[in-house]
């Protein structure tokens, strides 16, 4: 995948944003920004991102994701993702599923008790094996 491409995912994350505000205007929107992190970026710069002029750096991306209410995850879920990288994430995802059955498997083997997602500090909750009754 080349710079362009990761600037062009850049882009439709920041319009995707934008559009999630309800926000039709670039120029009212750079305003939201600029407001938003106490300056940057001026309109002008705003345009030159859309138009693909100067890359677009990764705070504007994590204020947008902010302001719109938005994960990073669904700003880029419809990025068209070049086809060797969606066949990777594809291809990770199934080897996570995989270790996770392994995992459980592993687990239920051992008779490990389960961490809790409430208590993840909690010593009760420690994966520690239980040990067998003198």
């Amino acid at each position: 995948m080349q710079l362009e491409d990761y600037n062009r995912m850049g882009r439709l994350a920041l319009e995707r944003a934008q559009k999630a505000r309800g926000i039709r205007s670039a120029e009212a929107y750079a305003k939201l920004l600029a407001d938003r992190t106490g300056g940057s970026p001026s309109s002008s710069t705003y345009h030159r991102w859309l138009r693909g002029e100067t890359p677009i750096p990764l705070w504007v991306i994590l204020v947008a994701a902010e302001e719109s209410q938005q994960s990073l995850d669904s700003l880029f879920a419809e990025a068209d993702l070049p086809k060797p990288l969606t066949a990777r994430l594809d291809q990770l995802g199934d080897q996570i599923g995989v270790l996770q059955a392994q995992m459980i498997e592993v687990r239920e083997r051992l008779d490990l008790p389960w961490r809790s997602e409430s208590s993840e500090d909690s010593e009760a909750d420690s994966p520690r094996p239980r040990r067998a009754a003198p």
